[in-house]
């Protein structure tokens, strides 16, 4: 619905489901004297708009021209998995060339941040000619721009300098960066960067990118089927707000935080999740 309808029909059918669920809450509790509990959540936004589309091929021709081979097993080898018409992509190349493939990356202009995965605890983010390292510890991260400013978190650190939240090593612990920027334009990036090249898949990619606002990134024949649904007017996957703060609605139980990352959202609930999924 709301990658092809947008944002007045997606709001429509949220109505129609809490409305919906409202009247099942009032009926139970008729008849049995309580109301159900209820966890309405998602793990993701979506950002509303024209939209246009670079293609896996613009992709490849730019890694080729840089001297990369398409499937190729050598150490110049590359791979673009198709993971559909979204505002993100990423790329599996030998782990000791991800940076050079991520700075080619940097040249389609479509494409707003790279992430090259460094070593085990640490990347680097490019965009354009701007360049910062991140590093994690232990549920801690440090962000030092070396060039420029990619992720603009640079007046967010110097708050948290000023605020004393850093440690020797120049890391902050990742709670405290979630609080600070979860309202900023890349929210939690550091986080989600370290996930997404370490343990949010089985076989992670070491380059993701995200695409900038009004581009969608994918597969030539996924595109084309959405053309044949009139095109999609609402787009996720990127590292952008809009693109990514869900929500997470209850009712009938304790209230979440303010603010929590999808991963952990229903923990506090996961009785009532393992219940619902078993069917009892």
């Amino acid at each position: 619905m709301a990658h092809f309808a947008g944002r007045e029909a997606l709001l429509a059918v949220l109505r129609k489901i809490a409305r919906q669920i409202t009247y099942t809450r009032d009926a139970i509790e008729r008849e049995e004297g309580t109301a159900p509990p209820v966890v309405l959540t998602s793990d993701h936004g979506m950002a509303f708009g024209p939209l246009a589309y670079v293609s896996c091929t613009t992709v490849s021709e730019t890694l080729k021209a840089g001297g990369f081979v398409p499937g190729g097993s050598g150490r110049d080898g590359f791979f673009l998995p198709a993971m559909g018409d979204i505002a993100a992509g990423v790329c599996f190349v030998a782990p000791e060339r991800a940076v050079i493939a991520a700075q080619l990356l940097t040249e389609i202009e479509a494409i707003e941040l790279v992430i090259a995965r460094g070593d085990d605890e640490s990347a680097v983010v490019l965009r354009g000619t701007e360049k910062a390292i991140i590093d994690w510890r232990k549920g801690r991260y440090r962000y030092h721009a070396t060039c420029g400013d990619p992720l603009r978190y640079r007046s967010i650190w110097t708050a948290l300098v000023q605020n004393g939240e850093m440690d020797g090593d120049g890391f902050v612990d990742g709670d405290v960066l979630l609080a600070a920027t979860w309202s900023h334009d890349y929210p939690d990036a550091l986080h989600r960067i370290r996930r997404a090249l370490t343990d949010l898949v089985e076989f992670p990619a070491p380059v993701l990118f995200s695409m900038g606002s009004g581009y969608t990134y994918g597969p030539t024949l996924t595109h084309a089927g959405s053309m044949l649904l009139g095109g999609q007017v609402g787009t996720h996957g990127g590292l952008r707000l809009e693109q990514s703060l869900g929500f997470l609605i209850v009712a009938g139980l304790p209230a979440p935080p303010p603010v929590v990352r999808a991963e952990s959202a229903l923990i506090p609930y996961s009785d009532l999740v393992i219940r619902g999924a078993t069917g009892d």
